[in-house]
This record gives C-alpha cells, structure tokens and sequence, in this order.
C-alpha cells in the first residue's frame, strides 16, 4: 500500500499537477533514492570565467534546493581536428582554475560533493569518441599534462571523486597508457577514480577497470518503443536489456557502476536518441525519462548513482533543452532526493 501510494505522488509530479488555493508551507521528504547514492548532476560551463560568475552561485544554490548532494564540474580543452596529437585550453571557452576552485569552494559551502570530470572536445564537429591522433605518443603526452593538471587542482579544491577521461571510446584500445596515466594520477589525486566509458559498449571495451575504483558510463543508448512518447512502464521495460549488459560488464571487472552521464532534452523522442532528441518541446517527456531511469538503476544494489546533464552555471531553465530546472524534470528529481516540493 506504502508503494502504491508513493508512486501515486510520483505520477503526478511528472505530469505537473497542482490544485488551486493557498499550499501549506512544504515539508521534508524520505528520498526514495537508496542510503549513499549519489545525486549529482553535470554543472556546467562552456566560457572561462563562467563557474565564477554571481549567477552561477545563485545557479548552484537552486541546484543545491532540489536535493542534489554532488556536482561534477567539467573543464573543456580542445583538438584542431581528429588527428590532432595534442589538446590545448581556449582562452575563451576553457574554465580558468581560478573558476574551478570558486565553484568547488561554493559546493563545498552548500555540502555538496564534488567530482572533476575533464571533456576534449574536436573543433572540427568530430565526436571525441572517434579520434585518430597522427601521433599516438605525443596525443597521451598532451592528454596526460591535461589529466594531472586537473588531478592536482581536484586534490587542492577538495574533490572527492575525479574521471580520467571521458567518451573517449577510440583511445581505449591503448590499454598500457591508461594504466600508467591512472597510476600518475592516483600520485596527485587521492579519492575515487573511474572512466566515464561511452554507452554500456564502451564500457565493454575498457581492459582497465581493475585499475580504478568504479566503471562510469554516460548512458545515452536509445531507449527503444513501439510509442512515439512512451509512458513511464515503456521505458522501464526498454531499459532492461541495458541492465543485463552492465550487470555483466560489473560482474567481469568486480566494479560498481556510477552513471557519470545521463540526459534527457525536453522534447517528444529523447529517450530514443538522448544524444540528438528531436520532436516537439515536452517536458513531460523529458519527466517521464527522468522517473524510468530512477525506477530502473535505484534498484540495483551495484549501482552508485547518477550524475545527469546537465544544469548549466546559470539561472536553470535558460535555454538549454537538457537542463531540468524550472521542468517537470526537476520535480521529479526533488520526490526522489527528497527535497521539499517548489
């Protein structure tokens, strides 16, 4: 009956209904979410000064309200093309370090996790998971100067939780290089490691975890139904083959499984192509997304938690189809954090 009655307040979250007349003042809520799961979300800038700015602080407080308990911060830098052999920061778009040990420090403030997460990025429009460095060598030499310089700002904000590389699908196949990276950073960093791996395939392919403490995976696989706007039980249904295929990606590596990425834009069709939704604008669609993977992934003891895309270093609801604050996404996310309701 408890169930029920739980899942009867969920259903009208995500369908965003509300009576008339004067509410009571709101009061704190059990999370359904499992004792030490992570809430988190990808709080995220594309300019240098973003993560500094007051309206990123007023940004990562609403955040804070709806619940979330960790922050990953991801700092771009950026390839010419896919042959490039080195990655280097724009002066424009790379967050400064200045920027990053401001938001840590606010999250920090407001008892919130943090995570490092560091992004490449292709000029050329190339997806980062599919890049061929002419030089092998000199890319993991640029790449590793990356990776330990963020390592080392991660231990000095006080991160809990840094990732080594994400998407990175093509590269993973230089199995020797990441383990001596991983080992380097573990001499600057001293909390948890992983890969955010690309889709459950991309977790397969890694022959490293063993040398990390968890598998990330950014988990954009289409969610496939017969409906063109599935409901909450089509969804949870088209997810199952995924669970038996990480289940078994973390049988084999004796790792547990955080979701480094999930995301939904808000529109008709995000669950089938996460990556690139299109259709008409719903955030009940977006919504629905939301409540299956929480349904899904909640019940699975291996199963740290989820870092979503994403909520932008700005006022939430500015535009960005991904970002859930100010949707009915976002009252999802507060019943199952347990937050108090807007």
């Amino acid at each position: 009956m408890r169930a029920l009655a739980v899942w009867a307040i969920v259903a009208a979250a995500v369908a965003g209904c509300g009576g008339g007349g004067r509410r009571a003042a709101p009061e704190p809520r059990r999370a359904l979410l499992p004792s030490g799961w992570v809430r988190g979300m990808n709080f995220t800038s594309f300019t240098a000064g973003g993560y500094a700015r007051p309206a990123a602080g007023r940004s990562l407080r609403a955040l804070a309200a709806t619940g979330t308990r960790a922050v990953a911060l991801d700092p771009y830098w950026y390839m010419r093309d896919s042959r490039s052999s080195s990655v280097e920061p724009d002066a424009a778009r790379t967050a400064t370090d200045t920027s990053l040990l401001v938001a840590m420090r606010r999250a920090r403030a407001l008892g919130l996790e943090v995570i490092v997460k560091p992004h490449v990025d292709v000029d050329s429009g190339v997806f980062r998971g599919e890049i061929a460095p002419a030089s092998v060598p000199a890319w993991f030499a640029s790449y590793g100067r990356m990776v330990l310089h963020y390592a080392s700002l991660a231990q000095r904000g006080g991160a809990t939780t840094f990732v080594v590389a994400t998407e990175l699908s093509s590269m993973t196949r230089y199995e020797n290089r990441w383990r001596a990276l991983v080992a380097q950073v573990r001499s600057r960093f001293r909390g948890t490691l992983t890969f955010a791996a690309n889709w459950d395939e991309g977790a397969r392919a890694v022959r490293f975890w063993d040398a990390l403490d968890a598998i990330g995976i950014d988990a954009y696989m289409p969610l496939r139904t017969a409906a063109a706007d599935p409901t909450v039980e089509q969804l949870v249904r088209a997810w199952q083959p995924y669970v038996s295929s990480i289940d078994a990606i973390r049988r084999a590596a004796g790792k547990p499984v955080l979701f480094t990425e999930i995301g939904y834009g808000s529109r008709t069709g995000a669950a089938a192509d996460p990556a690139q939704p299109r259709g008409r604008r719903s955030a009940s669609a977006q919504a629905r997304a939301y409540e299956a993977a929480l349904r899904v992934w909640s019940r699975q003891s291996w199963v740290r938690g989820i870092l979503w895309w994403d909520w932008p270093a700005r006022e939430p609801a500015s535009g960005d189809e991904f970002d859930p604050g100010g949707r009915a996404a976002e009252r999802v996310l507060r019943r199952w954090n347990g937050a108090p309701p807007q």
